[in-house]
């Protein structure tokens, strides 16, 4: 067997998921080698801000003719408006200039992915793009969330030391 059927027969044995996750992490690694760790701080933050705002638009003046609860598409138009907004403000309000080492940038680009895949998994609009199934839902529900979020927290300040 040649080399080029084994390495073409490990990724196709790879699940969708994980090469997706897998992306995630290196497309952050390189924001925060780039760009500093506060990037990716404030693209995990304005995530989680942006899901927690959602439900919020029904009872809101003005929009409360609008239920994004039943409608994804609707639903799916305010996450798009929320989250550059809430990652704005994020980004406003931090340090952007700061130099961030190869270590902090690996250590900021798993927490800011666990980040994102927890808002993906607990946010109906976004699981309808794509569903992460399995081990993925396992380990974003609800009995770990809290410490899920609590820990890409401590581990996003710590990266930005």
């Amino acid at each position: 067997m040649s080399t080029s059927t084994l390495s073409a027969l490990s990724i196709t044995s790879v699940p969708a998921d994980w090469l997706i996750i897998g992306g995630a992490i290196v497309v952050l690694i390189l924001i925060a080698m780039y760009a500093g760790s506060s990037n990716v701080i404030s693209l995990a933050l304005g995530s989680l801000v942006a899901s927690s705002l959602l439900p919020l638009v029904p009872n809101t003046v003005f929009l409360s003719s609008i239920n994004t609860s039943s409608d994804t598409t609707m639903a799916a138009v305010f996450f798009a408006m929320m989250f550059p907004l809430t990652f704005i403000f994020r980004w406003m309000t931090s340090d952007v200039l700061g130099i961030t080492t190869p270590i902090q940038a690996i250590i900021a680009g798993v927490a800011g992915a666990a980040m994102l895949l927890l808002v993906w998994t607990q946010t109906p609009v976004l699981t309808a793009l794509w569903d992460f199934g399995g081990l993925i839902d396992l380990i974003f529900t609800e009995p770990y969330r809290l410490w899920v979020i609590l820990a890409s927290l401590l581990i996003l300040s710590f990266s930005k030391a």
